[in-house]
């Protein structure tokens, strides 16, 4: 983290042009070898560390604090696990370990491959076999942690490291068992014309991590440090190694393909381009883990690794499954969007034809649908589910949205129909990208009256949201019938989700930097708390 006065000197560092054209160094920004130690754990050479399991397998991605000169390996259960470099330089990492047992707490060694130890040993977990009886698991939900400290000081719209470090910080002292962390991790866009000049067109940006070339491939050129410094620094840093015993699912939205979601007469940034495409696919490949096989899950959905090899890894559409108790289902609304009208969608039929199959699957006690969009709010924004605009203070469809594709919405509907339809569970929708907390009902959807067995929807709290992000207004669809259980809270933060075999239990933490600093964080209580129990 830093302080006020490391960030004013690294400003003027940048000012001066100290890093322009200088090769990516972590310690550059985030300081001494000492500053990468956490509380009683010691992570000697690691920078970073996020994992993902699943009942069989672990992935884990990592960063040194320096490039390796030796292949780093783990010990699992006296196997070795040789790493893949996934950078140019050595300095990234990933580890595929297969044929774990479910239910199992692994102690992992990272070493060199001629035995010198790279971190204190930690513990890993795999998940319980799908078909285990479980009674109680814990999950931490929370989106948009974006933002770096080079154009937080300049446009308020994120936060600083400090703030966002010291919420993911607070989040892991609950000691969840999985984490969803619901897109936008990085902003830095390029093109968009609302934004692209607050980030990565900004006179700061540009002097700190320089221009991206198009023509050029992404690692091994100049590109890479535009990347490292633009990108991976936005998410490495807060993580650090707090969450090398929680598993992360990391979910992408927008800004993660370094774009906002705009529509002009000159420019669509949406649906992705290829260069979007191999943007975000490269800060996963270096950063985040990538979403592991599910036998109800098709290989063949959009973003499967089957470029790479690896036709069971899925980079966008994943799930968490927990025993026979929950299935947490991921689904990114970016990755595969059409324009055509009537018969646009969010995301591929495939994708489609996959959430129902699920959620009309008895077998699992919670389905929760964890899409990127969240269903209930608008902002009046293109690309939304709703054809809204945000006229005078309030949601309005008196005349039509610019480039909005009504397909979208009968989307929408059906997979509302799908969710409102499983009888017997609670219809539990924990999305992203609005910048709130917030918890509503969706009492009907078009003409279709759900009174019966309302749609429970919920806005987990954003880690990284700026003043004006947060105090954005937002509304209700003119298309949907909601009610308000906790109207959005302009705050940042996270929820925590207690799944029981009979209820789900929710818990809210918010920090409002109106009234708290940052040393308020660690000490954070409940802002807002309810239990969820199936009502039909």
């Amino acid at each position: 983290m830093l302080s006020r006065r490391e960030f004013i000197a690294l400003q003027a560092m940048i000012a001066g042009g100290a890093f322009a054209g200088r090769p990516f160094n972590l310690l550059d920004v985030f300081g001494s070898p000492a500053k990468a130690a956490e509380v009683n754990w010691d992570s000697g050479a690691l920078f970073h560390l996020l994992p993902n399991v699943s009942h069989d397998r672990a992935l884990i991605k990592c960063s040194f604090l320096t490039p390796q000169t030796e292949t780093p390996e783990i010990m699992a259960d006296g196997r070795r696990i040789i790493g893949a470099q996934t950078d140019s330089r050595g300095q990234y990492w990933q580890f595929d370990i297969t044929e774990l047992r479910p239910s199992t707490e692994y102690r992992l060694e990272l070493r060199t491959s001629s035995g010198t130890s790279l971190a204190e040993p930690w513990n890993l977990s795999t998940f319980p076999d799908p078909s285990s009886d479980i009674d109680h698991v814990r999950i931490a939900f929370y989106h948009c942690p974006g933002g770096h400290d080079i154009t937080a000081a300049a446009n308020g719209s994120r936060r600083p490291t400090s703030v966002r470090r010291a919420l993911i910080d607070k989040l892991a002292t609950f000691q969840p068992n999985a984490i969803v962390a619901n897109g936008d991790h990085l902003y830095w866009d390029l093109y968009s014309p609302r934004f692209a000049q607050r980030y990565a067109m900004s006179e700061a940006g540009m002097a700190y991590a320089g221009r991206f070339d198009r023509n050029l491939p992404i690692l091994g050129t100049a590109n890479e440090d535009f990347i490292l410094k633009g990108g991976v620094e936005q998410i490495a840093p807060i993580y650090r190694t707090t969450c090398r015993s929680i598993p992360t699912f990391f979910l992408q939205d927008d800004h993660d393909y370094f774009d906002n979601d705009d529509a002009t007469d000159e420019i669509f940034t949406f649906p992705p381009s290829d260069v979007m495409l191999r943007l975000a696919r490269t800060v996963q490949k270096l950063t985040y883990p990538e979403f592991l096989p599910d036998a109800n899950r098709p290989q063949g959905l959009p973003g499967t690794r089957s470029d790479e090899g690896r036709p069971d890894i899925s980079s966008n559409f994943g799930t968490l499954r927990y025993g026979k108790l929950l299935e947490v289902l991921l689904y990114d609304n970016r990755r595969s969007a059409t324009l055509h009208g009537p018969s646009a969608v969010h995301f591929d039929p495939a994708v489609e034809n996959w959430l129902k199959a699920r959620m009309d699957d008895r077998e699992v006690t919670h389905i929760v649908n964890a899409p990127g969009q969240p269903p209930g709010w608008t902002r009046g924004n293109w690309y939304e589910y709703y054809p809204d605009r945000a006229v005078d203070g309030r949601a309005s469809v008196e005349t039509p949205k610019p480039y909005w594709q009504d397909g979208w919405l009968a989307q929408h509907d059906r997979i509302m129909q799908a969710i409102h339809g499983m009888q017997g569970r609670i219809p539990l929708v924990i999305s992203g990208d609005i910048h709130k907390s917030a918890h509503g009902s969706i009492l009907g959807v078009g003409d279709l009256d759900m009174s019966a067995n309302p749609i429970v929807t919920m806005l987990p709290g954003s880690v990284g949201t700026g003043e004006d992000g947060l105090q954005a207004l937002t509304h209700h669809a003119n298309h949907l019938n909601v009610r308000d259980e906790w109207a959005p809270q302009a705050v940042n933060g996270f929820m925590i989700a207690d799944f029981y075999r009979d209820r789900v239990d929710c818990a809210f933490y918010g920090w409002d930097s109106r009234v708290q600093d940052v040393n308020a964080i660690p000490n954070l209580q409940e802002s807002y708390s309810t239990s969820l129990r199936p009502v039909a």
